[in-house]
């Protein structure tokens, strides 16, 4: 059986504004306050956010000739889950963030299409398989408690309970895959989505660059449109246990791997600030969120 894994994501936002540009330092602090009772109940400074999950790809070889290639198409499903916070690269105790203690972040998507080009030599001594996501998939994002644990442990079901804070679509997006690589990290995924809602009093930026988390995200859409990046990633192809394979069937309607290019993939990444600088007196603000690490490479592991 074949895999694929999911890790990096990298949020960069973009808001229109009627007063002068918002610029956001590399490494800004942001927060988070899992009561949604505003910034002066969010956990700060954090720069750092670690995640861990699993993602299903089902492929089609519409041309019927063996090998995934120019015009065959994809089904991506996922679940995600934060695992920790860090701080200038120490790691915050979860004592100190509630997360695993008093709440749990878990994201699932179950709609991501797209469409794979023509293999090419990566210069390895294997081929690379470009894709193409198709605009319209989404990922949520949901607050639950920590009864349900990280992600690793995580169902379908339980991944989707709790409050939703952040819901994004896929404007764009595209990477490529070596199928054929026995071991190693191979692969890369570059995609981007658009901030469709966000729960007010969650999540938090450093606007005016003094160290502290001060403007609510959801103010910042409601100025305008939001961007969210996911970029760069290694891919770790697995094979799952059964009770993994069921929960994926029972929750996508997919998820065993029956023909070539259908695998699964661990996910692991981290979310940290990225810089956007934008010149006064433009009515253009550009924040930063990244989550380094969430994309698609290959290694093989014994079924």
């Amino acid at each position: 059986m074949k895999l694929f894994k999911l890790t990096a994501i990298a949020f960069a936002m973009a808001a229109s504004t009627q007063a002068s540009a918002v610029t956001v330092a590399f490494d800004s602090n942001w927060a988070f306050n899992y009561l949604g009772t505003g910034v002066a109940g969010a956990y700060m400074p954090i720069d750092e956010m670690t995640f861990q999950g699993l993602s299903y790809v089902s492929s089609t070889d519409v041309n019927t000739n063996g090998v995934i290639d120019a015009g065959d198409t994809f089904n991506d499903y996922g679940r995600l889950g934060a695992t920790g916070f860090s701080n200038d690269g120490s790691p915050l105790a979860a004592v100190d963030t509630g997360l695993s203690l008093d709440y749990a972040l878990t994201s699932v998507f179950t709609d991501w299409t797209g469409t794979f080009a023509n293999p090419v030599p990566n210069g390895l001594g294997g081929f690379n398989t470009g894709y193409a996501f198709t605009p319209g998939g989404t990922m949520e994002i949901y607050l639950g408690t920590a009864a349900g644990g990280t992600m690793a442990q995580n169902t379908f079901a339980t991944s989707s309970d709790g409050t939703p804070v952040m819901s994004l679509t896929i404007m764009e997006g595209e990477g490529n895959i070596n199928f054929g690589n026995p071991s190693g990290v191979d692969g890369n995924i570059n995609i981007l989505f658009a901030i469709t809602s966000v729960a007010t009093g969650y999540w938090f930026m450093d606007t005016n660059n003094d160290g502290i988390a001060d403007t609510d995200v959801a103010d910042l859409l409601l100025a305008g449109a939001l961007t969210v990046g996911l970029t760069d990633s290694n891919a770790n192809i697995i094979t799952p246990v059964n009770a993994v394979v069921a929960d994926f069937v029972a929750s996508t309607g997919d998820g065993i791997p029956d023909g070539i290019g259908d695998i699964y993939v661990t996910n692991d990444g981290s979310f940290r600030p990225a810089v956007f600088l934008v010149p006064e007196p433009t009515t253009l603000a550009l924040l930063g969120l990244g989550l380094a690490g969430l994309g698609f490479g290959a290694r093989r592991k014994a079924a």
